[in-house]
């Protein structure tokens, strides 16, 4: 089969997906959206393919790898699809005030960083507006390479709003949903609506990325039920505040790639498209694995495994036979066939999937805070990973640990809940 017909045929299946799960869940949920990420993605990758100068022009694109991609995608994003929050009449309320307590240390670590943030922002904007943004970003990545690791955080007020980003974000749209905390929670969004500016400070798109997806990904999550008023305010809020962040976005690329409209194009093709082209040519046959080095590096140095890489600097140099390494896009999918190949990667995509879709279980239509927290965590996973790489991979690893501990102590609290609720033998008391 050509090249552009397997890539057509791709987009006709995400299309279809996308179409199908559109009229099943009126209106547009979480499940909705996540798909018609991966449908624009199929279609930016038929684009750049397609362009004189994307860098795939020449390689052979055949439609088995496309199908395995789609297949592990619906699997492992099986806990959303079969998620539909217009079904659940009941939402138990967790323990309010240590969510509240989570909130206000990010506000407060937020406001502690909020002077070095503004001065960074401040002259990272000017310097991408003055066109040189790709000098800021060459000056970040050397930077990175000197002082000998790729993730050097600078403060413990750093470390904590980088590991709840997304469990913030999480609890200021349940508080909406829940009509409480209005005013703290517009505090939070505000103090969150600052980050994407700080990675494009660094001459960086992805954290910018990231940060906007799941924001919109979890207001999707709970839109179909936020009263109408609420979903007003936010899409006229985010519509403002997109326009905000395409500018230094637009003048960053430029920037890096070209003043043509054509370089914009493309390196906006490239950014969206690529990693379903690197994931069909390399996926399969990368000249090697990396043994879960990329994946896991942090679970296997607490196992007590020698020379794994502290971040992408140090696991480049160890891997320098690899046709592609993480210095190009290819998905979460992919990411995991890079490490550990199609045969074990498939059992674990089949046993992680499992796990989740046994955490997200719901019973007598009733959905837990924590098992919202699992919703989260998947939805972060395919958001941000199907477009460009693992999202929990070096340092950023810890993630799951904020994610775990909190989902076991509100799944702990609600069962002595329920055990202190036990009436005793003989005893017309309820402890």
């Amino acid at each position: 089969m050509p090249s552009n017909q397997a890539l057509i045929l791709n987009i006709v299946i995400w299309g279809l997906t996308l179409i199908l799960f559109y009229r099943r869940r009126k209106p547009i949920d979480s499940a909705v959206f996540l798909l018609s990420t991966f449908f624009i993605f199929s279609v930016c990758s038929y684009l750049i393919y397609n362009v004189p100068y994307g860098g795939f022009r020449g390689e052979r694109i055949t439609l088995l790898p496309l199908l395995y991609l789609y297949v592990m995608i619906m699997l492992t994003m099986s806990p959303i699809l079969r998620f539909n929050i217009q079904k659940i009449e009941t939402f138990p309320d967790p323990p309010f005030k240590v969510l509240d307590i989570l909130v206000w240390g990010f506000i407060i670590c937020m406001i502690i960083k909020l002077p070095s943030d503004l001065m960074r922002i401040q002259d990272g904007i000017s310097t991408i507006m003055l066109d040189q943004g790709r000098e800021l970003y060459s000056d970040v990545m050397n930077e990175s390479r000197i002082n000998g690791g790729a993730y050097i955080i600078s403060s413990l007020p750093t470390i904590y709003t980088n590991l709840t980003t997304e469990i913030i974000l999480l609890i200021a749209f349940y508080n909406f949903y829940k009509k409480r905390k209005k005013k703290l929670t517009t505090v939070v969004l505000i103090a969150l609506a600052f980050t994407p500016f700080s990675s494009l400070a660094n001459g960086q798109r992805g954290g910018a990325f990231d940060v906007i997806i799941i924001a919109i990904g979890t207001y999707f999550l709970f839109a179909p039920l936020l009263e109408n008023k609420i979903r007003r305010i936010a899409k006229i809020t985010g519509i403002v505040f997109l326009v905000g962040v395409l500018v230094p976005t637009v003048a960053l690329t430029k920037s890096r790639f070209g003043s043509s409209d054509n370089f914009v194009l493309n390196s906006v093709y490239s950014y969206m498209g690529q990693q379903n082209l690197n994931f069909d040519i390399y996926a399969f046959d990368n000249n090697g694995l990396r043994y879960g080095d990329r994946v896991f590096p942090l679970f296997k140095k607490m196992l007590g495994f020698e020379d794994v890489p502290d971040d992408f600097w140090q696991r480049r140099k160890k891997y320098p036979n690899l046709k592609i390494n993480d210095e190009v896009f290819i998905g979460y999918i992919g990411d995991f066939l890079l490490d550990f190949g199609p045969w074990i990667s498939t059992i674990l995509f089949i046993v992680f999937t499992s796990i989740f879709l046994s955490l997200t279980k719901l019973r007598h239509r009733k959905c837990e805070f924590y098992q919202l927290l699992v919703i989260q965590f998947v939805l972060t996973l395919g958001l941000q990973g199907g477009l460009k790489l693992y999202p929990f991979a070096d340092t950023f690893g810890l993630k799951i640990f904020s994610f775990g501990l909190l989902y076991i102590y509100l799944k702990l609290y609600k069962q002595n809940k329920l055990n202190h609720r036990i009436v005793l033998p003989n005893s017309k008391a309820i402890l």
